[in-house]
């Protein structure tokens, strides 16, 4: 297995450890602050539609 695999598959068991929403969020912006990353934009949307479901931003946070 991969140091890359290996990395994955630690973030998802660390992942699923966090019930609540706002605690798995803040443990993923912290993981990806680790490497670097400082901002973080997601949303799910249909494709077929454009039709957006959500979206989450770590930009305004300061």
């Amino acid at each position: 297995m991969s140091a890359r695999d290996q990395f994955v598959l630690d973030l998802v068991d660390d992942f699923s450890s966090y019930p609540i929403d706002s605690d798995r969020w803040e443990f993923t912006l912290n993981r990806l602050a680790e490497l670097g990353i400082n901002a973080l934009n997601i949303l799910r949307f249909t494709p077929k539609t454009g039709q957006i479901h959500w979206v989450r931003s770590s930009m305004s946070k300061p």
